[in-house]
C-alpha cells in the first residue's frame, strides 16, 4: 500500500496498531491474516533424552598399534586397533563390568547382546571418532544397523544408529548369537564424545576431577601395564560423564544432551524459561536481516611487534553477564524503505522500548572505528572507518548514533523485548562463585557459556541426487553402504556428497535456523559483547589497548588505571575485569601472541592458533613461523579416498603462519582500522 502524504502506518504482525511516523516512503503491510505464511510459533520446552533413561552407559578407549615413524615431512605413520578397554555401567543396578578385547568383534558382541536388556546404549569416549574407526564402527554399523544421524566437526562427535532391520535381528540374533530377542522400535546405539562437553585433553579432564592419567612408555611397556595405563583412560571418562550427571542431578536437571550447548537450552528451556517468552517466525526477509547481523567475536591487533610491560585483563564471563541483558523475543513489525527523518523513527522505538536491527548506511570516524563488519572484498569481518553499509543490532546503531552518524535507513526489524537469560546467568554464576570443588566449577562454567550459541544455530540441508556427476560415481562405486563421496561445488556454496547404499545425498548448511533458534536473539548477545568492549576501549582510549580477543584486553599501565577509576576491576563479579597475566608482549596477529618475563628471557603464554602443543618449529623469520605439524586423517578423507576406516593414517606435514596485522600496520608498531569508502 503507498501511503498519502506523511503518514506511514506500522502494523503489528499480531494485532495491527497504528503508529505515525514522519516518513516519505512506503512500508510493506503485514497484515494479520498473514500470520500462518510467517509460521509465528512460541518456543516451547522438551523431555527428550531424561537422565533417568540412560540405564546403560558404556565407556571405551582403544590402545592401537603403530607401523612407521614420524621423524621427517611427508613420513606417514598408521594406527590400527590393539586392544580396548570397555566399562559397562548399568546405573538401575549399581554394577559395572570391566572388560579388554584383543578383537573388535568381541566388542561389539557385547554391546549388540546388552539389546536385549536395554533399549538405547550410550557409548563414551574420548575423541570418540578416533576410537570408532579403529573398532571397525562405520563398517559395522553401516552394514549391520544403519546410520540415523552423524555429526563430526572439530572437537564434537555424535553418530546414533537407525533402528535395526528385521533381517538384522533374525540373520544377526538368532542364527549368530542364538538369541531370540524381540526388535524394539526405538532401539538404538549413541556414541557421544566427551570433547563434546569440554574440549580438553584427557590429561587435563584427570586433573580436574582427581584422577590422575598414567604415565608410560610405549616401548617398553609390560601387557598388564598397558591394559592398566587403559583402564585408567577409562576410568577418567567414567568419573567424568558420571559426575556431571551427579551435578545436573544436584541441580535439578532431568534433561541430558548430546552436547554442553544441547544441555544448556534443555535446562533453559525446562526450568528457567516462561511459558509464552520467545516467538519464533520464518519470515524470510526477517531472517535475512538476522543472519547477516549475526556476528561472532572481535579479535584484534591494535598493535604489531614487542611492547614491555603490559596487562592481560580478562572479563568474568562476558557472554553471561551481556545476556542479562533486555534481548528480542517477539517480532512485531517489519519496515522497508525508512530513509528519512531518522530522529522520528528512533523516538517511536525507544519510546516503545523496542529492540530494532537494521540495515543502514553510516559514517564513523577512525579513531572510533571499532564496529565490527563485514568486508566482501577481504572476505571477512574487519574494522573499519569512513562511510559503510551494513547489517546492525540495537546496540551497534546506538554507537554509531553517539560516535558517529547514520546516512539513511533501508529498513528496520523491530521487536518486543525481556530480560529472557537473567534467572538462569544468575543461577549458574552463583553455582559457579559456591562451587566446592573444581568439578562443580567447571560444569557450572560450561552451562553458562554453552547456551547463547544454541540459539544461532542453522539446519543442515540434505537433498537425494538424481543425477550424480560421473567422476563422483565412478570414484564411489568400491565404497561400502555408506560413506562420504565428494564435494560439489554450486552457485550458493559448498555440498558434501554421501552415499546411503544405493541413494546419493548432499549436506550443507543452510541459512534456515534450527527450530528451537532464534538468530535474533543469538546476534543480540554477540553484538552487545562486542560493543561492551568497545565502549570500554573508547573510555580508557585505544591508545592504551594493544591487543583485543573477544573478552579481554591487553593494556598498559595507564589503560589499567583508568579501568579501576572507572569501576572495572573485581575478581570475582560478573562483568568486571581481572588481571590473569603481566610481562613483555609481542603481538604478531590476531591469535598469535607470547608473553614474556620482564628480561624476555622465559615465555610465560604462547597463544598460536592452528599450531598444536609440541609442534616443532622449522623456521622462524621476522614476519612468519613454520612448524612441522602432524595431519590425521579425517573420516571423511578416508571415505573418499576409500581407504580403510579402521587405519588412522598420520602425515608429517609443514605449516607456516604468518605475521599478518587484522588492518593497516603504521610505522610505530600501531595497527589501524581499514577505510571504506561505502
Amino acid at each position: 500500500m503507498i501511503l498519502s502524504g506523511l503518514t506511514l502506518l506500522i502494523i503489528s504482525l499480531e494485532a495491527p496498531t497504528l503508529i505515525k511516523i514522519n516518513l516519505k516512503r512506503r512500508c510493506i503491510n503485514l497484515k494479520e491474516s498473514k500470520a500462518k505464511k510467517y509460521g509465528f510459533r512460541w518456543l516451547r520446552n522438551t523431555n527428550t533424552m531424561q537422565i533417568n533413561d540412560l540405564n546403560c552407559l558404556v565407556f571405551f578407549d582403544v590402545e592401537s598399534e603403530i607401523s612407521g615413524k614420524l621423524e621427517k615431512i611427508n613420513d606417514v605413520q598408521k594406527l590400527s586397533f590393539k586392544f580396548v578397554s570397555v566399562w559397562v555401567y548399568e546405573p538401575k543396578i549399581n554394577r559395572i563390568q570391566k572388560f579388554i578385547f584383543y578383537s573388535h568383534i568381541k566388542f561389539w558382541k557385547v554391546i549388540l547382546n546388552l539389546w536385549k536388556s536395554y533399549e538405547n546404549i550410550y557409548l563414551f569416549s574420548h575423541n570418540t571418532e578416533f576410537d570408532f574407526r579403529q573398532l571397525g564402527g562405520f563398517e559395522i554399523v553401516s552394514s549391520l544397523l544403519g546410520i540415523d544421524f552423524w555429526y563430526s566437526k572439530q572437537s564434537v562427535f555424535i553418530l546414533k544408529t537407525s533402528i535395526p532391520s528385521d533381517r538384522f535381528f533374525t540373520e544377526y540374533y538368532n542364527k549368530k548369537l542364538k538369541k531370540n530377542i524381540k526388535r524394539r522400535r526405538k532401539q538404538a546405539l549413541h556414541f557421544i564424545s566427551t570433547t563434546n562437553y569440554s574440549p580438553i585433553s584427557l590429561k587435563k579432564i584427570g586433573k580436574i576431577i582427581g584422577c590422575e592419567k598414567l604415565d608410560i612408555d610405549f616401548n617398553s611397556v609390560s601387557k598388564n601395564d598397558f591394559e592398566k595405563y587403559c583402564h585408567r583412560d577409562v576410568e577418567i571418562i567414567f568419573r567424568f560423564i558420571t559426575n556431571m550427571l551427579e551435578f545436573l542431578k544436584n541441580q535439578k536437571i532431568e534433561s541430558f544432551g548430546y552436547t554442553a550447548s544441547s544441555i544448556a537450552l534443555k535446562t533453559y528451556l525446562n526450568k528457567f524459561m516462561k511459558p509464552k517468552s520467545i516467538k519464533l517466525h520464518n519470515h524470510s526477509r526477517v531472517l535475512k536481516m538476522e543472519n547477516e547481523a549475526y556476528r561472532g567475536g572481535l579479535t584484534q591487533d591494535f598493535y604489531h611487534g614487542k611492547k614491555e610491560n603490559l596487562y592481560y585483563a580478562d572479563v568474568n564471563s562476558l557472554y553471561p553477564y551481556v545476556m542479562q541483558f533486555e534481548l528480542p523475543t517477539k517480532l512485531i513489525g517489519y519496515y522497508n524503505h525508512c530513509n528519512s527523518t531518522q530522529k522520528e523513527l528512533f523516538k517511536v522505538l525507544n519510546d516503545k522500548n523496542y529492540y530494532y536491527i537494521a540495515y543502514v548506511r553510516f559514517y564513523l570516524p577512525k579513531n572510533k572505528a571499532l564496529l565490527l563488519t563485514r568486508d566482501k572484498k577481504l572476505g571477512k569481518c574487519v574494522l573499519k572507518w569512513g562511510t559503510q553499509t551494513a547489517y546492525l543490532h540495537n546496540s551497534e546503531l546506538d554507537y554509531v548514533k553517539e560516535f558517529g552518524n547514520i546516512i539513511y535507513i533501508r529498513s528496520v526489524a523491530c521487536y518486543e523485548t525481556s530480560q529472557i537469560f537473567k534467572a538462569y546467568v544468575n543461577h549458574f554464576y552463583q553455582a559457579k562463585l559456591n562451587a566446592n570443588n573444581s568439578i562443580e566449577y567447571n560444569f557450572s562454567k560450561l552451562l553458562l557459556n554453552s547456551l547463547y550459541g544454541k540459539f544461532g544455530q542453522k539446519q543442515k540441508e540434505i537433498k537425494l541426487l538424481k543425477d550424480v556427476p560421473p567422476p563422483i560415481r565412478k570414484d564411489s562405486e568400491n565404497l561400502g553402504s555408506f560413506g562420504f563421496v565428494g564435494t560439489l561445488l554450486e552457485k550458493n556454496g559448498r555440498k558434501l556428497i554421501y552415499k546411503d547404499n544405493d541413494q546419493f545425498f548432499t549436506m550443507s548448511d543452510s541459512e534456515v535456523p534450527e527450530k528451537h533458534s532464534s538468530l535474533a536473539i543469538a546476534g543480540a548477545v554477540s553484538a552487545l559483547a562486542r560493543i561492551y568492549m568497545a565502549r570500554i576501549i573508547v573510555a580508557i582510549n585505544i591508545k592504551n589497548v594493544f591487543y583485543m580477543d573477544t573478552d579481554s584486553l591487553v593494556v598498559n599501565n595507564q589503560g589499567l588505571e583508568k579501568m579501576k577509576k572507572l569501576n572495572l576491576m573485581d575478581d570475582r563479579k560478573l562483568g568486571k575485569f581481572k588481571i590473569e597475566e603481566m610481562g613483555h608482549f609481542k603481538i604478531n596477529a590476531p591469535k598469535n601472541y607470547e608473553i614474556y618475563d620482564t628480561k624476555w628471557e622465559n615465555i610465560k603464554r604462547k597463544r598460536l592458533k592452528g599450531i598444536k602443543d609440541g609442534s616443532k618449529l622449522i623456521e622462524k623469520t621476522k614476519d612468519s613461523e613454520e612448524y612441522e605439524v602432524e595431519k590425521w586423517e579425517k573420516s571423511r578423507t578416508a571415505m573418499k579416498k576409500q581407504h580403510n576406516l579402521a587405519i588412522q593414517i598420520i602425515q608429517v606435514r609443514t605449516k607456516k603462519v604468518k605475521y599478518k596485522a587484522k588492518g593497516i600496520l603504521k610505522e610505530d608498531g600501531r595497527v589501524e582500522a581499514y577505510r571504506s569508502f561505502g
